[in-house]
């Protein structure tokens, strides 16, 4: 039973002894981390580990275990020199290996046995001279980026320029043909079809951009049309919501008017119906004599005259009389200026 417990704390105690932090996806993170060698303790179905800046100063072998390891960043480690002892030769599935940054003064021809998988070294700003990766088995590879390397200014860079043209490599940064002239070199060399992978990714990464720019131009019209949508259909109801008041006032103040327009109309009646009231009729007498202060001089009827016609005083006989002779008198004047008008046309 003690036996058992000590294997579980032991086993604990070296799951638990790296400082990298892992991810669902097989990655382990130990960058910065001030290791001094290469964590075995680490799960070894990882497919990416990243050990730069840290203090590596010299590689071991890397055990068999870690077989399925696809992507090893070693950058910023002291390790001056890359031994042929095979440290690598056991990562089989290696895909990428970044020495860069590493202080490197000399690679041995035999550092990168059996890495028949491997298809991007990067071994720049080193101080090596001299770089012999061939007839060794490295046929998958298509880029080696020797950038900022001592190698660049010496004699040796045309004897890797003429095995990277046998092998069709180009530069990278220009796509032009590699020749005997280092000058024309950047130090970044590709193959064909490293190079025609390449434009095909920029050339996805292009329409990806431009599909983003897109859905984000018709991301951005919709959201200021749904805004300008939202703000015209929040201003009517904050205009209802401060009108009701001035509804509620308009209401009361025409109820106010015609109610005193009622109060006002019936004290009419009133005043009308008390008036009615007070009337009654007077005596034949009493009228007479108020007619007569109301109208002087103006004759009334008799009460025995009850024929119906009433008797014209203000027209006299004489006056008739004089009416007529004023018409005979302009009937003879006439007569008198139509024969005086005849004669003159007798006599001629």
């Amino acid at each position: 039973m003690m036996r058992l417990i000590l294997f579980l704390a032991v086993l604990l105690a070296a799951a638990s002894a790296h400082p990298c932090t892992l991810s669902a996806q097989g990655g382990a993170d130990c960058r910065g981390r001030g290791l001094t060698k290469f964590p075995f303790t680490l799960p070894h179905d990882i497919k990416d580990l990243d050990l730069s800046a840290n203090s590596i100063h010299r590689l071991s072998r890397f055990p068999v275990t870690f077989s399925e390891l696809r992507y090893l960043n070693l950058s910023g480690n002291r390790l001056k020199v890359i031994s042929g002892g095979g440290a690598f030769r056991k990562l089989t599935s290696l895909q990428t290996l970044d020495l860069s940054s590493c202080g490197i003064s000399r690679v041995y021809p035999e550092a990168f046995l059996r890495l028949r998988h491997l298809r991007t070294l990067i071994l720049r700003n080193n101080t090596f001279r001299d770089l012999d990766l061939w007839p060794r088995p490295l046929i998958a590879l298509t880029r080696l980026d020797v950038r900022g390397t001592t190698l660049m200014s010496s004699d040796r860079m045309g004897d890797l320029m003429d095995q990277l043209a046998r092998r069709r490599f180009r530069d990278c940064s220009s796509g032009r043909a590699i020749h005997a002239s280092q000058d024309q070199a950047s130090g970044d060399f590709c193959s064909r079809a490293m190079l025609k992978e390449k434009r095909e990714r920029d050339v996805q990464s292009a329409d990806k951009a431009k599909s983003e720019d897109i859905k984000r131009y018709v991301r951005d019209v919709n959201d200021s049309l749904s805004s300008n949508s939202s703000s015209r259909s929040e201003t009517p109801a904050v205009s209802q919501g401060r009108s009701w008041p001035y509804l509620v006032g308009f209401v009361l103040i025409a109820g106010t008017v015609s109610l005193l327009i009622a109060v006002v109309a019936k004290c009419n009646l009133c005043h009308q119906h008390l008036r009615s009231y007070r009337h009654r009729p007077l005596p034949e007498n009493e009228w007479i004599t108020e007619s007569q202060n109301e109208l002087p001089g103006i004759p009334l009827p008799g009460q025995d005259d009850e024929d119906g016609f009433i008797e014209d005083n203000y027209i006299q006989p004489s006056d008739h009389r004089e009416e007529l002779d004023e018409d005979e008198e302009m009937e003879e004047e006439e007569d008198e200026e139509g024969e005086e008008t005849r004669a003159p046309h007798e006599q001629l």
